[in-house]
């Protein structure tokens, strides 16, 4: 829209409505010595109002100009609004989806830490039932010691497979962590260039705008200074 007021703004006028305070010039020159009549007070009221809506074009279009200039920034405003906002719901959105990774990464392992330990116990649990009746016609004592192997054994590998969970957590963590910050990274990186595109875009625009007043405004006082 902003093109098309512009281009609107730069049309000459017509021939007749360019000509004629010329025109009247011209005409009236021949008889600058001569008394002033009524044909000679028309071409001057012809002139004077020509003048006048001349300059009153020139307003609205100059209003014109300043409101599609602020509607044009108000435009980018919202759209530079927008877009930090969009960017915000993506990091949050980053954010839960790797949070909600490594929660059901923990509760996997969680799952197959209590799986892996319940085969154990039902396994030493067998073993034990085994051994008991293995060693029946053994001594107490003998007993006492196997069930005391035994029960350390347990808690060795129950000891060794919850140090395993941590240590898997912990890197879990730290790996999940690390790809957070890379996409923050990513993200912001990302956003930096769209805003710089959008600054230099719209000092192109600013300055392509100014260029086309400039020359309009220099065609006018030519105009003017040839009438």
């Amino acid at each position: 829209r902003l093109l098309e007021n512009v281009t609107l703004a730069q049309t000459p006028p017509s021939r007749s409505a360019a000509s004629s305070p010329a025109g009247d010039i011209i005409r009236t020159s021949s008889h600058d010595r001569r008394p002033t009549t009524a044909r000679g007070r028309t071409d001057t009221a012809d002139r004077e109002r020509t003048e006048r809506e001349r300059r009153e074009r020139e307003e609205r279009d100059e209003k014109k100009r300043m409101r599609d200039e602020e509607e044009r920034k108000r435009r980018e405003e919202r759209e530079e609004e927008e877009k930090r906002m969009r960017d915000e719901e993506e990091r949050k959105r980053l954010q839960e989806d790797a949070e909600r990774q490594m929660e059901e990464e923990r509760s996997r392992l969680m799952e197959e830490t209590q799986r892996r330990l319940q085969l154990l116990k039902d396994a030493l649990m067998k073993d034990e039932e085994d051994e008991e009746r293995r060693v029946k016609e053994e001594s107490a004592e003998q007993l006492r010691l196997m069930k005391e192997q035994i029960l350390k054994k347990r808690r060795d590998e129950e000891e060794r497979l919850s140090n395993d969970m941590h240590t898997q957590l912990q890197q879990l963590r730290l790996e999940n962590e690390v790809k957070l910050q890379e996409l923050r990274s990513e993200a912001e990186t990302q956003r930096r260039r769209d805003l710089e595109r959008l600054r230099e875009e719209s000092e192109e625009e600013l300055w392509a705008e100014r260029r086309r007043l400039q020359e309009k405004k220099e065609e006018q006082l030519t105009s003017i200074r040839l009438q």
